[in-house]
């Protein structure tokens, strides 16, 4: 795979507002816009990894995520790609360094945002179990081996991470020292696949997490279905997601499984010192629901 962007060739005019009717009829300027004939395909760089995601720098320059760990800045002026960053991250099956996008203010604050895998844990899961600090290689069995317990699925307790990072303007890298945690969003790292993770700001400056469904699409007896499986001593990745009481971090965190989710934390208030709660904070209190029955405002 290759980084590109798609260059308009010719944009006249603003872009209009669509029309409300059903007869309404599309600008000039807005067909011109969504003509593909317009645009040419631009080759940036081949040196990207097993690719993920890209973040465009105000002035061009394209930041892009490999699943390993790695981000790189290609320059779109000259096509030198470098590697700014390395994130130690456990990238078995299809667990990594995810998804980049910059802050809104990006000019004035330098703040960048990733969804990574991180290889050393900490803290404590949803369900109350300490996470291992390291994960076993390799994949865990689909059912639990004779003479174990419930308690022999805990060495593939998981979680991927939303962080924000400061990128250094004069150094152009991404300092990792300057690391906030927001959010741990937990998954099983037993059984492949369907990790991935991506991020989009509204127009109000909430960012909106979302996440992959974290099941193997192989499950045994899934013969196609849903896969799903939650039958006695199977592992508990082939199991049904819980959804949360609502989407928002804190709902989600307090009430269930933010697998499969989209979610809404608010990283500005992410200030001095790393969060070290499962529970994102806002700019005025945090969202803290008693019980699942009950929505968070």
């Amino acid at each position: 795979m290759s980084a590109a962007v798609l260059v308009p060739l010719s944009i006249s005019g603003a872009s209009a507002h669509p029309g409300h009717g059903e007869d309404a009829e599309p600008t000039p300027a807005a067909q011109e816009a969504t003509d593909w004939n317009n645009y040419e395909k631009v080759l940036l760089s081949k040196n990207t990894g097993e690719p993920i995601d890209l973040a465009v720098l105000p002035d061009t320059r394209v930041l892009h995520t490999a699943r390993d760990g790695v981000v790189r800045l290609t320059d779109t002026a000259t096509g030198q790609t470098t590697q700014v960053a390395q994130l130690d991250v456990y990238a078995n099956s299809e667990d990594g360094l995810q998804g980049i996008t910059l802050d809104p203010n990006f000019e004035e604050n330098n703040w960048v945002y990733m969804v990574y895998a991180p290889r050393v844990m900490e803290g404590t899961s949803p369900t109350g179990v300490e996470y291992p600090e390291t994960t076993p290689s390799g994949s865990a069995p689909n059912s639990l081996p004779d003479g174990e317990d419930e308690s022999y699925w805990d060495q593939w307790l998981g979680y991927n991470q939303l962080s924000r990072f400061t990128w250094d303007p004069e150094t152009s890298t991404i300092d990792l020292a300057s690391e906030r945690e927001i959010i741990k969003v937990d998954a099983q790292r037993g059984q492949c696949c369907h990790v991935g993770a991506d991020m989009a700001w509204d127009a109000d400056g909430n960012l909106f997490l979302s996440t992959g469904d974290n099941h193997p699409g192989g499950t045994p007896g899934a013969n196609g279905y849903a896969p799903i499986k939650n039958a006695p001593n199977m592992n508990p990745g082939f199991a049904p997601v819980a959804a949360p009481a609502t989407p928002t971090i804190s709902a989600a965190r307090s009430c269930g499984s933010t697998r499969s989710r989209i979610s809404r934390p608010t990283p500005r208030s992410v200030r001095a010192a790393p969060t070290r709660s499962p529970r994102a904070t806002s700019s005025t209190a945090p969202r803290t629901p008693t019980s699942c029955a009950k929505r968070s405002t």
